[in-house]
């Protein structure tokens, strides 16, 4: 849904990154109680798909560890998934934030957003006793995982491929992103 406004606002690009790296930091001075440290780190935003699938994402470098002004390191906590689940929230508060600034969505839109159900299964969660499980060997052959399913009666055909979409507009060979509108680049 919110997708398309980073197809056609490709200058939002670089400020999802600034709410990734805000989210990271909010974290960090959380969970080493520390407002002062810093951790080192590098975020590219990457995009792939046409129209249909377009998906924006942030790829990114981070160092385990986080530095005072004066040098001093400080190890990151391990990041569990309930900690996953908190970054996901700030970011996504931060993501809303950005684009209620920029007018490109209402507060209706966020609250909307906000209130729909999202499931989250933690495969590794034992469902009889909450403990974790691990990965003991990988079902690579395809007979098999077929016998498997169909034993479980979970197997389902494989269904036909799609019909191809229908050409909207051409391609163009001259585009270049921010070709008149280089992006400020924040070093510091």
């Amino acid at each position: 849904m919110l997708r398309l406004h980073f197809l056609h606002h490709r200058k939002l690009l670089p400020i999802l990154c600034r709410c990734a790296w805000d989210s990271l930091m909010i974290f960090l001075h959380e969970a080493l109680d520390r407002k002062d440290v810093f951790p080192g780190g590098i975020l590219v935003p990457q995009t792939f798909g046409g129209m249909a699938n377009w998906n924006p994402h942030v790829h990114g470098l981070v160092t385990d560890v986080c530095w005072d002004r004066e040098g001093n390191f400080y190890p990151v906590p391990e990041i569990d998934t309930a900690d996953v689940h908190g970054i996901e929230k700030l970011f996504a508060g931060l993501v809303f934030r950005m684009l209620l600034k920029e007018n490109m969505i209402s507060k209706e839109l966020v609250e909307n957003m906000n209130s729909w159900k999202i499931w989250d299964v933690d495969a590794l969660k034992c469902p009889k006793c909450g403990g974790r499980m691990k990965v003991i060997s990988f079902i690579e052959q395809p007979s098999v995982i077929r016998r498997i399913l169909k034993h479980l009666d979970l197997w389902e055909d494989p269904r036909p491929p799609p019909q191809p979409l229908e050409l909207v507009c051409e391609p163009c060979a001259d585009y270049v992103p921010w070709k008149d509108d280089v992006p400020e680049i924040e070093v510091g």
